[in-house]
Protein backbone atom coordinates (compact mmCIF):
# COMPACT_ATOMS: atom_id res chain seq x y z
CA UNK A 1 0.00 0.00 0.00
CA UNK A 2 2.80 2.04 0.87
CA UNK A 3 4.65 1.72 -2.03
CA UNK A 4 1.23 2.63 -4.28
CA UNK A 5 1.18 6.21 -2.58
CA UNK A 6 5.22 6.49 -3.50
CA UNK A 7 3.92 5.60 -6.89
CA UNK A 8 1.11 8.75 -7.07
CA UNK A 9 3.24 10.76 -5.63
CA UNK A 10 6.24 10.54 -8.18
CA UNK A 11 3.90 10.22 -11.27
CA UNK A 12 1.54 13.25 -9.30
CA UNK A 13 -1.40 10.96 -10.19
CA UNK A 14 -4.00 11.88 -7.31
CA UNK A 15 -6.54 13.97 -7.11
CA UNK A 16 -6.54 17.90 -7.15
CA UNK A 17 -2.38 17.70 -7.67
CA UNK A 18 -2.35 21.20 -9.55
CA UNK A 19 -3.93 22.72 -6.86
CA UNK A 20 -2.01 21.10 -3.75
CA UNK A 21 1.36 21.80 -5.48
CA UNK A 22 0.03 25.29 -6.38
CA UNK A 23 -0.70 26.10 -2.88
CA UNK A 24 2.69 24.78 -1.38
CA UNK A 25 4.74 26.18 -3.59
CA UNK A 26 3.49 29.54 -3.02
CA UNK A 27 3.12 28.86 0.56
CA UNK A 28 6.88 28.24 0.66
CA UNK A 29 7.37 31.77 -1.97
CA UNK A 30 5.05 33.26 1.28
CA UNK A 31 7.42 32.04 3.77
CA UNK A 32 10.64 33.35 2.59
CA UNK A 33 9.33 36.67 1.68
CA UNK A 34 8.05 37.17 5.34
CA UNK A 35 11.99 36.38 6.18
CA UNK A 36 12.60 38.73 4.31
CA UNK A 37 10.32 41.77 5.45
CA UNK A 38 11.22 40.85 8.60
CA UNK A 39 14.98 41.41 8.14
CA UNK A 40 14.22 44.60 6.74
CA UNK A 41 13.52 45.99 9.92
CA UNK A 42 12.91 49.17 10.62
CA UNK A 43 11.49 49.39 6.87
CA UNK A 44 9.75 46.22 6.65
CA UNK A 45 7.40 45.18 3.09
CA UNK A 46 4.38 46.31 2.85
CA UNK A 47 1.48 43.80 1.50
CA UNK A 48 1.13 44.67 -1.52
CA UNK A 49 4.84 44.66 -1.97
CA UNK A 50 5.00 41.30 -0.46
CA UNK A 51 2.51 40.00 -1.87
CA UNK A 52 3.61 40.65 -5.50
CA UNK A 53 7.45 39.25 -4.07
CA UNK A 54 5.79 36.07 -2.85
CA UNK A 55 4.18 35.32 -6.42
CA UNK A 56 7.48 36.35 -7.99
CA UNK A 57 9.83 33.77 -5.59
CA UNK A 58 7.26 30.78 -5.87
CA UNK A 59 6.45 31.10 -9.68
CA UNK A 60 9.40 33.04 -11.11
CA UNK A 61 10.05 30.48 -13.61
CA UNK A 62 5.90 29.92 -14.62
CA UNK A 63 5.90 33.60 -14.47
CA UNK A 64 8.98 34.55 -16.97
CA UNK A 65 10.66 31.38 -19.09
CA UNK A 66 7.71 30.88 -21.54
CA UNK A 67 7.94 34.27 -22.39
CA UNK A 68 11.58 33.09 -24.17
CA UNK A 69 9.23 30.72 -26.22
CA UNK A 70 6.72 33.43 -27.36
CA UNK A 71 4.20 31.34 -25.05
CA UNK A 72 1.45 32.46 -22.93
CA UNK A 73 2.44 32.05 -19.14
CA UNK A 74 0.26 29.83 -17.05
CA UNK A 75 0.10 32.25 -14.49
CA UNK A 76 -1.75 34.27 -17.19
CA UNK A 77 -3.68 31.22 -18.80
CA UNK A 78 -4.84 29.27 -15.27
CA UNK A 79 -7.59 30.66 -13.26
CA UNK A 80 -6.42 28.79 -9.80
CA UNK A 81 -2.36 30.49 -9.55
CA UNK A 82 -3.41 33.80 -8.85
CA UNK A 83 -5.67 32.83 -6.40
CA UNK A 84 -3.94 30.29 -4.82
CA UNK A 85 -0.94 32.60 -4.35
CA UNK A 86 -2.91 35.40 -2.18
CA UNK A 87 -4.78 32.59 -0.22
CA UNK A 88 -1.39 31.32 0.51
CA UNK A 89 0.07 34.55 1.72
CA UNK A 90 -3.13 35.60 3.39
CA UNK A 91 -2.68 32.27 5.60
CA UNK A 92 1.14 32.75 6.29
CA UNK A 93 0.76 36.27 6.77
CA UNK A 94 -2.52 37.05 8.62
CA UNK A 95 -4.08 34.14 10.14
CA UNK A 96 -5.50 33.88 13.46
CA UNK A 97 -2.78 34.32 15.79
CA UNK A 98 -0.06 33.27 13.17
CA UNK A 99 -0.84 29.64 13.42
CA UNK A 100 -0.66 28.90 9.75
CA UNK A 101 3.06 29.72 9.80
CA UNK A 102 3.92 28.59 13.17
CA UNK A 103 2.48 25.00 11.85
CA UNK A 104 3.90 25.38 8.22
CA UNK A 105 7.42 26.30 9.99
CA UNK A 106 7.85 23.42 12.50
CA UNK A 107 9.91 20.63 10.79
CA UNK A 108 7.44 18.55 9.90
CA UNK A 109 4.98 21.35 8.29
CA UNK A 110 8.42 22.11 6.25
CA UNK A 111 8.92 19.11 5.14
CA UNK A 112 5.16 18.67 3.47
CA UNK A 113 5.97 22.35 2.13
CA UNK A 114 9.42 21.10 0.53
CA UNK A 115 7.82 18.17 -0.57
CA UNK A 116 4.88 19.35 -2.43
CA UNK A 117 6.69 22.17 -3.84
CA UNK A 118 9.80 19.88 -4.95
CA UNK A 119 7.03 17.93 -7.24
CA UNK A 120 5.81 21.06 -8.30
CA UNK A 121 9.40 22.06 -9.72
CA UNK A 122 10.30 18.40 -10.90
CA UNK A 123 6.86 18.70 -13.40
CA UNK A 124 7.57 21.55 -14.47
CA UNK A 125 10.98 20.55 -15.79
CA UNK A 126 9.65 17.58 -17.47
CA UNK A 127 6.99 20.24 -18.83
CA UNK A 128 9.50 22.27 -20.03
CA UNK A 129 11.42 19.97 -22.00
CA UNK A 130 8.95 18.51 -23.87
CA UNK A 131 7.82 22.28 -24.72
CA UNK A 132 10.78 22.90 -26.32
CA UNK A 133 11.24 19.66 -27.93
CA UNK A 134 8.12 19.42 -29.67
CA UNK A 135 9.04 23.02 -30.62
CA UNK A 136 12.49 22.29 -32.19
CA UNK A 137 11.28 18.43 -33.12
CA UNK A 138 11.50 18.91 -36.79
CA UNK A 139 14.74 21.15 -37.37
CA UNK A 140 17.82 18.54 -35.29
CA UNK A 141 21.13 19.97 -35.55
CA UNK A 142 23.27 18.08 -38.07
CA UNK A 143 25.23 17.01 -34.96
CA UNK A 144 22.87 14.92 -33.03
CA UNK A 145 19.21 13.39 -34.10
CA UNK A 146 17.38 15.11 -31.65
CA UNK A 147 17.59 18.78 -30.54
CA UNK A 148 19.51 19.08 -27.44
CA UNK A 149 20.60 22.47 -26.49
CA UNK A 150 17.30 24.19 -26.08
CA UNK A 151 15.31 21.62 -24.09
CA UNK A 152 17.76 21.24 -21.49
CA UNK A 153 18.78 25.09 -21.25
CA UNK A 154 14.80 26.22 -21.36
CA UNK A 155 14.09 24.14 -18.54
CA UNK A 156 17.03 25.03 -16.66
CA UNK A 157 16.24 28.51 -16.96
CA UNK A 158 12.76 27.57 -15.27
CA UNK A 159 14.43 27.15 -12.00
CA UNK A 160 16.40 30.05 -12.01
CA UNK A 161 13.93 32.93 -13.28
CA UNK A 162 12.57 33.68 -9.66
CA UNK A 163 16.53 33.93 -8.20
CA UNK A 164 17.78 36.55 -11.51
CA UNK A 165 14.51 38.47 -10.82
CA UNK A 166 15.24 38.84 -6.68
CA UNK A 167 18.71 38.88 -6.49
CA UNK A 168 20.14 39.94 -9.65
CA UNK A 169 21.84 38.63 -12.39
CA UNK A 170 25.13 39.10 -10.63
CA UNK A 171 23.78 38.26 -6.76
CA UNK A 172 22.65 35.13 -8.20
CA UNK A 173 25.57 33.80 -9.79
CA UNK A 174 28.61 35.56 -7.90
CA UNK A 175 29.04 32.48 -6.13
CA UNK A 176 29.73 30.16 -8.57
CA UNK A 177 27.07 27.95 -10.06
CA UNK A 178 24.04 28.09 -8.34
CA UNK A 179 22.68 24.39 -6.89
CA UNK A 180 19.37 25.50 -9.10
CA UNK A 181 21.47 25.73 -12.98
CA UNK A 182 23.23 22.20 -11.48
CA UNK A 183 19.88 21.04 -10.69
CA UNK A 184 18.29 21.68 -13.89
CA UNK A 185 20.53 20.41 -16.08
CA UNK A 186 21.06 17.13 -14.52
CA UNK A 187 17.29 16.69 -14.24
CA UNK A 188 16.53 18.52 -17.50
CA UNK A 189 19.44 15.96 -19.11
CA UNK A 190 18.40 13.10 -17.82
CA UNK A 191 14.94 13.13 -18.52
CA UNK A 192 15.25 14.48 -22.20
CA UNK A 193 17.48 11.97 -23.28
CA UNK A 194 15.71 9.08 -21.47
CA UNK A 195 12.14 9.90 -22.60
CA UNK A 196 12.99 11.75 -25.69
CA UNK A 197 15.86 10.35 -27.30
CA UNK A 198 14.64 7.23 -29.00
CA UNK A 199 17.45 6.42 -31.83
CA UNK A 200 20.85 8.07 -29.99
CA UNK A 201 23.47 6.46 -28.58
CA UNK A 202 23.50 8.86 -25.79
CA UNK A 203 19.35 7.81 -25.15
CA UNK A 204 19.95 4.22 -25.90
CA UNK A 205 23.10 4.06 -22.97
CA UNK A 206 21.28 5.95 -20.17
CA UNK A 207 18.25 3.27 -20.69
CA UNK A 208 19.51 0.50 -20.22
CA UNK A 209 21.95 1.44 -17.87
CA UNK A 210 18.73 2.52 -16.15
CA UNK A 211 17.24 -1.03 -16.91
CA UNK A 212 20.14 -3.10 -15.94
CA UNK A 213 19.02 -1.05 -12.73
CA UNK A 214 15.80 -2.05 -12.15
CA UNK A 215 16.08 -5.95 -13.66
CA UNK A 216 18.54 -6.06 -10.07
CA UNK A 217 15.70 -4.95 -7.65
CA UNK A 218 12.53 -7.13 -7.55
CA UNK A 219 10.71 -4.56 -5.88
CA UNK A 220 11.62 -1.45 -8.42
CA UNK A 221 11.03 -4.03 -11.58
CA UNK A 222 7.10 -4.73 -10.16
CA UNK A 223 6.94 -0.72 -9.49
CA UNK A 224 8.08 0.58 -12.86
CA UNK A 225 6.40 -2.18 -15.55
CA UNK A 226 3.56 -0.45 -16.37
CA UNK A 227 5.44 2.93 -16.63
CA UNK A 228 6.42 4.75 -20.27
CA UNK A 229 10.01 5.74 -20.36
CA UNK A 230 8.48 9.50 -19.86
CA UNK A 231 6.51 8.99 -16.80
CA UNK A 232 9.28 7.13 -15.36
CA UNK A 233 12.24 9.68 -16.24
CA UNK A 234 9.90 12.04 -14.59
CA UNK A 235 9.21 9.96 -11.62
CA UNK A 236 13.10 9.95 -10.88
CA UNK A 237 13.62 13.49 -11.06
CA UNK A 238 10.68 13.83 -8.75
CA UNK A 239 12.70 11.41 -6.55
CA UNK A 240 15.68 13.14 -6.62
CA UNK A 241 14.29 16.51 -6.38
CA UNK A 242 12.43 15.65 -3.70
CA UNK A 243 15.43 13.90 -1.37
CA UNK A 244 17.72 17.07 -2.83
CA UNK A 245 14.85 19.79 -1.39
CA UNK A 246 14.24 17.31 2.47
CA UNK A 247 18.32 17.08 2.63
CA UNK A 248 19.05 20.95 2.07
CA UNK A 249 16.53 22.14 4.94
CA UNK A 250 18.50 24.22 7.69
CA UNK A 251 18.00 21.18 10.27
CA UNK A 252 19.32 18.57 8.17
CA UNK A 253 22.76 19.55 5.48
CA UNK A 254 21.66 23.22 5.13
CA UNK A 255 20.51 24.70 1.67
CA UNK A 256 24.28 24.89 0.57
CA UNK A 257 24.39 21.42 0.13
CA UNK A 258 25.06 20.17 -3.13
CA UNK A 259 25.68 16.92 -4.24
CA UNK A 260 27.36 18.17 -7.59
CA UNK A 261 29.97 20.61 -5.98
CA UNK A 262 32.93 17.72 -5.64
CA UNK A 263 32.29 17.18 -9.75
CA UNK A 264 32.19 20.38 -10.60
CA UNK A 265 35.23 21.01 -8.50
CA UNK A 266 37.25 18.46 -9.87
CA UNK A 267 35.90 19.24 -13.49
CA UNK A 268 36.90 23.23 -12.88
CA UNK A 269 40.45 22.07 -11.55
CA UNK A 270 41.40 19.99 -14.42
CA UNK A 271 39.92 22.36 -16.81
CA UNK A 272 42.54 25.10 -14.84
CA UNK A 273 39.07 27.68 -14.88
CA UNK A 274 39.62 27.66 -11.09
CA UNK A 275 41.70 31.23 -11.70
CA UNK A 276 38.82 34.15 -12.42
CA UNK A 277 38.96 35.14 -15.84
CA UNK A 278 42.08 37.50 -16.69
CA UNK A 279 43.95 37.21 -13.30
CA UNK A 280 46.34 34.87 -14.71
CA UNK A 281 47.48 36.94 -17.47
CA UNK A 282 47.57 40.16 -14.70
CA UNK A 283 49.56 37.92 -12.59
CA UNK A 284 52.20 37.30 -15.50
CA UNK A 285 51.85 40.38 -16.87
CA UNK A 286 53.12 41.89 -13.23
CA UNK A 287 55.68 39.30 -13.05
CA UNK A 288 57.17 40.21 -16.34
CA UNK A 289 57.21 43.94 -15.01
CA UNK A 290 58.88 42.81 -11.47
CA UNK A 291 61.68 40.84 -13.57
CA UNK A 292 61.98 44.50 -15.66
CA UNK A 293 62.50 47.19 -12.57
CA UNK A 294 64.61 44.35 -10.58
CA UNK A 295 67.16 44.18 -14.18
CA UNK A 296 67.21 48.31 -15.30
CA UNK A 297 69.07 49.02 -11.78
CA UNK A 298 71.75 46.03 -12.42
CA UNK A 299 71.49 47.17 -16.32
CA UNK A 300 72.47 50.80 -14.92
CA UNK A 301 75.41 50.06 -12.62
CA UNK A 302 77.09 47.58 -15.79
CA UNK A 303 76.85 50.98 -18.13
CA UNK A 304 78.07 53.08 -15.24
CA UNK A 305 80.96 51.05 -14.74
CA UNK A 306 81.74 50.93 -18.29
CA UNK A 307 81.73 54.93 -18.75
CA UNK A 308 84.50 54.70 -15.87
CA UNK A 309 87.11 52.34 -16.95
CA UNK A 310 86.22 54.27 -20.47
CA UNK A 311 87.59 57.29 -18.07
CA UNK A 312 90.60 55.30 -16.38
CA UNK A 313 91.85 54.56 -20.03
CA UNK A 314 91.74 57.87 -21.34
CA UNK A 315 93.49 59.42 -18.31
CA UNK A 316 96.31 56.53 -18.47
Amino acid sequence: MSESYVLKYLTADFPYVKEIMGFFMACQGAIAVRSISASRKPKPFVWFHAFALSVVVGFGGACFTPLLMGRPTSMLSSDINFPLCFIAFYLVNYSPFDIVHKILTTFLGTCVVTIFAQLFRAKGISTFVNIAFKAFEESPSAYYSIPVVGPIAFATLLGNMGPFFVKGFHGHLEGGMPFGFQNGLFCASLYHFYSNDTSGVIGISIRKAVNMVIAAVPALSSATENLSDEVLAASFITGFMTLMGILQLPKLLGPKFSPFDPLSEVVVMLLGMDIPPGTAMKKNNSKSVQKLTTSEPAAQQDQAGKKKKKKKTKNA
